[in-house]
């Protein structure tokens, strides 16, 4: 029997998408929950094998409830239910993350939900887990994705980056604003704000394609910088830049001389 939980924020999509799953005889409902962070409280105190979320929901959208799973480690199979059109179904179908859009005929809608718990079924059957690193590469990448294809600016879900907290032993969800930087350091990357660094297991490559559009520049292979926190650059005479920060520490990047060049077209007025 599968246990899953259900994160949506309308009652009658809930109750829909519970009788449906009720209904293949395959799958025992463990919870419900109508806001993201109602349905990250409660799916942490659960050990369930596939969480059904909504993307839209009030406070955290289900990507990010899925990327601060993914962050804690051992995370549940996802698929995610969307009211939006094609653009978000080809998002989720090329990004291999399984996905139901809500038609409007309630039988479709549970015939779709039960092919659905197949996919859960056979890749819960497998002797081995997902890949934890490919699970979160295609979270982050969905991320991105949806925003894309949404062609509207500003409209990507799961802005905020989810982060565990190993101090406080929480997933914090941080605003892209408030990252001064981020670095590679051996296997992890370390996120640095102002007054404090979080070690992740995110990529710079992952981080680049989330926070591109946000302000922020790879300046060396192992480096992003929030430009609206470079206070000056210095050149160091062979086509590299040192950056000097304005955190508290004053800290000091260096910028590689191939990506020094597109470090100034970025700088350059428009």
């Amino acid at each position: 029997m599968i246990t899953a939980f259900i994160a949506e924020d309308e009652a009658a999509a809930r109750e829909l998408i519970r009788t449906a799953l009720e209904d293949t005889g395959r799958v025992r409902v463990a919870g419900e929950a109508a806001t993201g962070d109602q349905a990250l409280a409660e799916v942490q105190g659960l050990r369930v094998d596939v969480v059904f979320l909504d993307v839209q929901m009030p406070d955290m959208t289900g990507i990010e409830v899925a990327e601060a799973l993914v962050e804690e480690g051992d995370p549940p199979q996802f698929v995610f239910v969307t009211g939006h059109g094609e653009w978000a179904a080809k998002a989720f179908e090329l990004e291999a993350v399984d996905y139901v859009v809500k038609p409007t005929d309630p039988a479709e809608f549970s015939r779709r939900l039960a092919k659905a718990v197949d996919r859960v079924e056979r890749s819960l059957e497998q002797e081995s887990g997902p890949d934890l690193a490919e699970l979160r590469e295609q979270v982050s990448a969905l991320a991105s994705r949806v925003g894309d294809l949404s062609g509207e600016p500003g409209a990507s879900v799961g802005r905020r980056l989810p982060i565990k907290d190993y101090d406080e032993g929480t997933v914090r969800l941080i605003e892209p604003r408030h990252v001064v930087y981020l670095i590679r350091r051996g296997d992890r990357v370390v996120v640095h704000t102002a007054d404090q660094e979080f070690p992740t297991y995110y990529t710079v490559d992952q981080m680049e394609q989330r926070l591109g559009s946000s302000g922020f520049v790879r300046i060396n292979p192992g480096a992003l910088v929030n430009i609206n926190f470079v206070d000056h650059l210095i050149p160091n005479g062979d086509g590299s830049y040192d950056l000097v920060l304005g955190d508290d520490n004053a800290t000091v990047l260096t910028a590689s001389r191939r990506r020094s060049k597109a470090l100034m077209e970025f700088l350059k007025p428009e």
